[in-house]
């Protein structure tokens, strides 16, 4: 397995460079054209941050804080799975509907690979590039920018639905902070993954839930 260290120097830059790209990716790529063009450029900027110091699959996942399942891990998984469990139920009672899907559709896969793929970029890359500047820097940091990203996409999009924005950051932040401090402690972004797709699988399974923003 590669071992590639985030540069000590820059690193909270790096960080902000990175998400400033995927902003601009997502917020371009719903504009007509040519404006969605810019999109790529977005991409093309997380993109070049992303890969400085790849030269091999070991080291792509390295960069991801992707290890090998061990019995350690296993508990941390155990762990994160219930609590992903948990809050997917809360978020279920809180909308009024049956607190487990009673039938999956086939949108579960997008949303269980969507959570995966944020909690490899916030909890596995940017967690982990932040790491030179303390523990609680970067769990803090990681999961604010998680938080942005997320607010970001209802006030990018058109809204079809009202939203509390300051309801929906306090909610992600402090997820994303139990989320990162998982993953901190057991040393594996699958921990976090296994999580966050757990919630993804119980929240949105049965696709009762409105996803409008996915789809737009």
């Amino acid at each position: 397995m590669g071992n590639i260290q985030p540069a000590k120097s820059g690193a909270g830059f790096r960080a902000l460079i990175f998400f400033s790209g995927i902003l601009i990716f997502m917020g371009f790529l719903q504009l007509k054209s040519p404006w969605n063009c810019f999109s790529v450029a977005g991409i093309c900027i997380s993109g070049a941050i992303l890969v400085q110091g790849i030269s091999s699959v070991n080291d792509l996942i390295n960069l991801f804080g992707v290890k090998s399942i061990s019995r350690h891990i296993g508990y941390f998984l155990v762990i994160s799975i219930l609590i992903g469990s948990f809050w997917s139920i809360v978020f279920r009672h809180y909308l009024n509907i049956p607190l487990f899907p009673e039938r999956l559709t086939r949108f579960v896969f997008i949303a269980v690979t969507i959570g995966a793929v944020e909690e490899l970029i916030f909890r596995g890359y940017l967690q982990r590039l932040l790491r030179n500047m303390g523990i609680l820097v970067s769990i803090l940091g990681a999961s604010a920018l998680h938080s942005l990203y997320k607010c970001s996409i209802f006030l990018i999009l058109p809204a079809k639905h009202p939203t509390d924005y300051f309801y929906l950051f306090i909610w992600t932040f402090g997820v994303g902070c139990i989320s990162g401090t998982l993953k901190e402690i057991s040393g594996n972004t699958l921990v976090s993954v296994a999580g966050h797709a757990t919630f993804d699988l119980i929240a949105y399974g049965d696709g009762l839930v409105d996803t409008w923003w996915i789809w737009m």
